[in-house]
């Protein structure tokens, strides 16, 4: 794959799969090129339109997701993730498309906690519940930097699939209220 040829074809705009089949790779590999290479790659969506993104915790505002990866020195895919939903955070902050802030605002939501709080996001969180102290957390994310330990090891814990995390047992807030309901 020439690296140039590529670079140039990327900022373009020109269409990851067409990438991929002028350089007989697949266009996975293409998108890791991207990555791996901190390529701006805001031009390859809609045509060399790029999406403006806010940041929900301070209300600053970004032209595009690379704008916003170049101010706080992260991947421009870690701040597209958040603001899909596919994960929490991106440089510890919470990222949203403006359009899509637009439209919630539009709604009548004028507080941003409150668009945060019905983001897609924020509706995977679960509490979870210390067995052993009876101390409740919002997140698994809280609970684990509270107690210095890895989320997943806490999530292991909660689905029933570990028996202890930190040296405590945990559970999630809702299973557990369920079944103390049941006894």
């Amino acid at each position: 794959m020439d690296k140039e040829r590529v670079r140039k074809a990327i900022q373009a705009g020109t269409p990851v799969k067409s990438i991929a089949e002028t350089e007989g790779v697949t266009p996975a590999t293409v998108r890791k090129f991207i990555h791996d290479n901190k390529i701006d790659a805001s031009k390859l969506r809609g045509h060399g339109r790029p999406r403006a993104v806010i940041c929900l915790d301070d209300g600053e505002q970004f032209t595009s997701s690379a704008a916003a990866a170049k101010k706080y020195g992260v991947s421009l895919c870690g701040i597209h993730r958040a603001c899909k939903n596919v994960r929490f955070t991106s440089a510890d902050r919470h990222w949203m498309y403006l359009d899509d802030f637009n439209a919630l605002t539009y709604k009548g939501s004028e507080d941003v906690l409150d668009i945060v709080a019905t983001s897609n996001s924020y509706r995977r969180k679960r509490a979870v519940i210390n067995l052993d102290t009876g101390k409740v957390y919002p997140s698994a994310s809280q609970a684990a930097r509270e107690n210095y330990v890895s989320v997943p090891s806490i999530i292991t814990v909660c689905s029933g699939r570990g028996k202890h995390a930190a040296g405590y047992r945990w559970a999630y807030y809702d299973e557990y209220t369920k079944d103390e309901g049941k006894n």
